[in-house]
């Protein structure tokens, strides 16, 4: 209790330039509220956090208006890039190209809820780059493994197998010419 004739934010000094926010409710009256972030949050705390978020902006992330059309735009070059690199990769390189792709799309979002405090979903354009290299790694697996089993049915007669596998290991290696 204060003593007489004493403000009562003379007792409480850590309250002073303070908002204090006071529930009345018990958790049995059923006070709670359904809300985005938890199914059943307190009143008094989502208050505070409302609170929180009107003294300090700068941690409430947005999305923006325009945040469809810069995914739009996201997916349509990550799918230009891709149709370009991707039938140059051999297979065990796709996975690094795709993820060079991933952790340059990860980061620039970083970069941009950084400096923005933007909300845009990640989800989409990593689930096309995710998708795509998995279906020319695929691809690209069956291909090598069928030029394989065609090259040696074709000279596995007439070839020693080491010649074969040197065939293989380096393609470049090869002249038609001859030698002399």
């Amino acid at each position: 209790k204060a003593p007489r004739g004493s403000s009562t934010l003379n007792c409480f000094p850590e309250l002073e330039n303070a908002i204090v926010i006071i529930d009345s409710s018990s958790n049995s009256v059923g006070a709670k509220k359904s809300t985005p972030v938890r199914a059943d949050m307190a009143e008094f705390e989502i208050q505070a956090l409302a609170i929180h978020g009107l003294l300090h902006p700068e941690t409430l992330w947005y999305k923006p208006v325009w945040a469809y059309q810069l995914t739009a735009v996201e997916l349509l070059l990550l799918t230009l890039i891709i149709i370009i690199l991707y039938p140059l990769c051999r297979p065990h390189y796709l996975l690094v190209v795709g993820g060079l792709l991933s952790a340059t799309l990860i980061i620039s979002h970083y970069l941009l809820h950084e400096q923005w405090q933007t909300y845009i979903s990640v989800a989409t354009p990593l689930l096309l780059i995710a998708s795509i290299t998995l279906f020319f790694l695929i691809a690209g697996l069956f291909y090598e493994n069928r030029s394989r089993t065609q090259l040696q049915c074709r000279f596995g007669r007439y070839v020693p197998a080491e010649h074969i596998q040197r065939m293989l290991d380096q393609p470049n290696a090869i002249s038609l010419e001859g030698e002399r």
